[in-house]
């Protein structure tokens, strides 16, 4: 697939953003420990993940972003792909606000804010209409 038609690729580019921002803090425990989106998944394989509910659906985020990006790149979709990362963006960011407002040592960081909007602009590309390529 040519650079041209991937650069026009909403989704791809998003995708991009959304990888870029796993690696900045999501939340603070106490105002001192910053939790970055990989550390959520580091948190699963190391078994202090049942500290925060639903923290198994931060996996979607890779594994959608790096499946978008391969489909992308081979030319064949990563419209759904980009679908399961931004669930999996809103999802674990949603549950990350709620568990927030009943703890008041956690707080959301600019990272989590930020993959909660891009993840519902993964969302919602995945439903905008692309014009259909020209036979030239």
């Amino acid at each position: 697939m040519s650079f041209d038609v991937i650069a026009k690729r909403v989704d791809f580019w998003l995708s991009i953003v959304l990888l870029v921002l796993f690696f900045l803090p999501w939340l603070s425990i106490d105002n001192y420990r910053l939790v970055h989106g990989y550390h959520l998944v580091q948190s699963i394989f190391e078994g202090w993940a049942g500290a925060l509910p639903g923290v198994y659906l931060v996996l979607l985020v890779p594994i959608g972003v790096l499946g978008t990006l391969v489909t992308c790149i081979l030319g064949t979709g990563g419209r759904y792909f980009a679908l399961v990362s931004g669930i999996g963006a809103v999802a674990t960011v949603g549950l990350m606000i709620s568990e927030a407002g009943k703890d008041a040592g956690l707080a959301v960081e600019p990272g989590g804010w930020l993959s909660l909007v891009v993840g519902l602009l993964l969302c919602v590309s995945v439903f905008v209409r692309r014009p259909a390529a020209s036979a030239r």
